[in-house]
């Protein structure tokens, strides 16, 4: 089925608005939302941006191998686990979501053993609306919807929203998607599939209404406070015995111990810890994974992360610790003149 006509012209006015919006953005992303630039046409979508997240489209079964990343993601989860997708299809050469086939990509694959190690966590996790803060590309959006069938709220930035509309336009043609530039007050959020919220507009969301939160490799770009703004606005949305899952580097703008997670107030831990997927494809990479529920308990609080270096690999912990006293370019710069002088 090809990209409705819809949905083309609704792209071409996201990229319009993106390129003039005013949005604040902290310090990484003033530069890095200069890198997207993505085209949406009939027959799918083309990235001519210097930085991509989209899986290439699958025209033709030209390869019979393996998937090696697939190997490592089959390793750590059981086969029932596996099993348990009804939607999503996983081949040994390519993915499919609701029909639509791509080649693997490290992406698709973390945000795959996420949602399984979440299903597999909590019991019967059918949540009706979904709150995904920094969409990226749209993958995890598109599992969410395809297994769960769930309303989907993807809060982040106009310049994102090109790649993440282009990618869920394609693998759902039919789907009802709102712009964040067409809300209004007045607009009935249950109409759509998919809301794009840009991050000053998380006040419409009403409190309590969101039974599943999300963060993915998006916090550890942010400045503390923008972090901090976003745990505020979790506590305040998030349902009783909603959820709310983060997953992201130990250290890039903000650090992970560092998120404010004691401000979450009446949350239950369900479990923490390093990652285990993106340290088989990058062993420097260090990722933690946390998952918490929301009870009725308004006493209980989260514990401050004190010691994350206890979680990480004797190598993990020289990496980090070098880069943490801005000596890690000085050992690769030294690397480098040691080669040459042989």
């Amino acid at each position: 089925m090809e990209v409705s006509p819809y949905h083309l012209e609704q792209h071409k006015k996201l990229v319009s608005f993106a390129k003039d919006n005013n949005i604040v953005k902290g310090r990484y992303w003033t530069e890095a939302s200069k890198t997207f630039d993505v085209e949406l046409n009939k027959d799918g979508y083309l990235n001519k941006g210097s930085r991509n997240y989209l899986p290439e489209i699958l025209k033709k079964e030209d390869s019979t191998v393996i998937n090696e990343d697939l190997v490592h993601l089959k390793s750590l989860l059981s086969d029932s686990i596996l099993d348990s997708l009804e939607k999503v299809n996983v081949e040994k050469n390519f993915f499919e979501i609701n029909g639509r086939r791509f080649l693997y990509t490290k992406t698709f694959l973390h945000q795959l053993y996420y949602f399984l190690k979440i299903r597999s966590e909590v019991e019967s996790f059918s949540p009706d609306t979904i709150l995904e803060i920094g969409g990226g590309s749209g993958l995890m959006a598109a599992i969410l919807k395809s297994e769960l069938g769930s309303k989907i709220f993807i809060v982040d930035l106009p310049e994102m929203f090109t790649s993440s509309y282009a990618f869920l336009a394609y693998v759902f043609p039919d789907s009802k998607i709102l712009l964040s530039q067409e809300i209004a007050d007045s607009s009935n959020f249950d109409d759509f599939d998919f809301i794009f919220l840009t991050p000053d507009q998380v006040n419409l969301i009403k409190d309590e209404s969101i039974n599943f939160s999300l963060n993915v490799a998006s916090f550890q770009e942010m400045d503390f406070s923008e972090v901090q703004k976003y745990f505020g606005f979790i506590n305040r949305c998030l349902s009783k015995k909603g959820y709310f899952f983060c997953a992201n580097r130990i250290n890039k703008e903000t650090r992970f111990s560092k998120y404010p997670w004691d401000s979450l107030v009446g949350f239950s831990n369900i479990f923490l810890e390093k990652g285990s997927l993106r340290s088989v494809f990058q062993p420097d990479d260090s990722f933690f994974e946390r998952l918490v529920c929301k009870s009725e308990d308004r006493t209980m609080y989260l514990d401050k992360i004190k010691n994350d270096m206890s979680y990480l690999s004797k190598k993990e912990r020289q990496y980090w610790l070098l880069k943490d006293l801005g000596l890690l370019r000085l050992k690769e710069l030294l690397l480098v003149l040691v080669s040459k002088l042989k």
